[in-house]
């Protein structure tokens, strides 16, 4: 049985990293933790920062596994640097006076030839 983070299991060993990865050395960044999954009591990583693929826990059970999928391979190199920092620091933090966002809020979808952040 798998579930997401909840109250009755407490924090996510992921919940005690920076909000940012401005001023981390880049070995400490590629080992952030992006999203975790509680598997019979223990902690699965699903994604960590330096890889190119993020798949993102606690979104609907009712689209395609895809959906819930960011893969950097298909921003254009000069700029997946900048857009895995934006997009870890809208995960951890969201937008001014928000809540968090869900996986739901963000995808990288490929728009006539050229990839674009979509938000919801």
């Amino acid at each position: 049985m798998s579930q997401t983070q909840g109250p009755a299991f407490g924090p996510a060993p992921g919940d005690r990293q920076p909000g940012d990865v401005r001023g981390l050395a880049p070995d400490a960044r590629d080992a952030l933790i992006v999203s975790m999954i509680r598997v019979d009591g223990a902690w699965k990583v699903l994604a960590r920062y330096g890889a190119d693929r993020w798949e993102l826990v606690g979104g609907t059970t009712n689209l395609c596994p895809s959906s819930r999928i960011l893969d950097f391979n298909r921003v254009p190199e000069p700029f997946r640097a900048t857009m895995k920092a934006v997009l870890f620091r809208y995960l951890r933090r969201g937008r001014a006076g928000q809540k968090r966002p869900g996986p739901a809020a963000l995808r990288l979808r490929s728009c006539t030839k050229t990839n674009t952040l979509i938000f919801l």
